[in-house]
């Protein structure tokens, strides 16, 4: 399977769920301007949530000359050529995980973003938590993680793209709202550790 394939479109009829303390309101998207400068708002905003200071600079002048790739052969979206990009030069604070990789690849992607942009250390769950062959779409694994970074006061949000992938970005609580109208701009509901498409 090619790095891309799996964000293909699958059906999914799922609801949004509510959490303890956060309603998520799953938005007609067909509504949402979706125009490459609204997309640009939208990741320079998830930018300034999720990156530290020092990261700035260089996303900024890539977002700036952002173009879309809505259809694109080889991304078939925006978001797919912005993560493709950002790993490329090392940057990993959009963290994209198919459905079978191991638990490992979300605690890597996790603590690097921690020390990374926040300048913060946790002991999160590891592979051996769950079992050898666990992944990351095993029950509980983003709950999990996701209650662990909030006793720091951080938390996982998902862009929801319907598809067999898990795109996480890491932020601070406090910064839910924001989260939610930056990733509303790039053309994407934000869900949640305890939604059903994340932990059904």
């Amino acid at each position: 399977m090619g790095l891309f394939d799996f964000f293909k479109k699958k059906n999914q009829t799922s609801d949004d769920v509510n959490s303890k303390n956060e309603t998520e309101e799953e938005i007609d998207l067909s509504t949402i301007k979706k125009d490459i400068e609204t997309q640009r708002k939208g990741y320079v905003e998830l930018g300034e949530i999720c990156l530290s200071e020092k990261n700035h600079v260089a996303y900024f002048q890539f977002v700036g000359e952002l173009e879309d790739h809505t259809d694109d052969e080889n991304y078939m979206t925006t978001l797919n050529y912005v993560i493709d990009s950002l790993y490329q030069t090392g940057n990993y604070f959009i963290i994209s995980l198919d459905w079978k990789q191991e638990v490992s690849s979300l605690t890597h992607g996790v603590n690097y973003n921690l020390k990374e942009n926040f300048g913060q250390h946790l002991e999160l769950p590891k592979q051996e938590d769950y079992g050898p062959r666990a992944s990351v779409s095993y029950d509980n694994v983003f709950k999990d993680f996701d209650k662990v970074l909030r006793s720091i006061g951080f938390q996982l949000s998902f862009i929801d793209t319907n598809s067999d992938a898990y795109i996480v970005v890491v932020h601070k609580v406090a910064d839910l709202e924001k989260a939610k109208s930056a990733i509303l701009k790039i053309g994407y509901n934000c869900l949640n550790a305890n939604s059903r498409k994340i932990s059904g």
